[in-house]
């Protein structure tokens, strides 16, 4: 459990879940660029998303962004 006032950095491609106490402040700052360098990455962790075990709502969400993607590098 992270106290206030501490940083908690998360590596490009780590997967990673946070979970905010409902009752206590909090400041979250992400950043996800996804650019030539990294589009075939970020398709396939977003199709893997939408293939766990996440909420049918960000499973749905992930493969849109998937098909998205995959239609702009097609596109190239």
């Amino acid at each position: 459990l992270w106290q206030p006032g501490e940083l908690l950095y998360i590596p490009s491609g780590c997967p990673h879940a946070l979970r905010h106490p409902s009752d206590a402040p909090s400041l979250a700052i992400g950043a996800n660029f996804v650019d030539s360098r990294n589009a075939q990455r970020a398709r396939l962790q977003a199709t893997l998303s939408a293939l766990g075990a996440g909420p049918p709502a960000e499973a749905a969400a992930a493969e849109r962004f998937a098909q998205e993607l995959g239609e702009v590098l097609a596109a190239r």
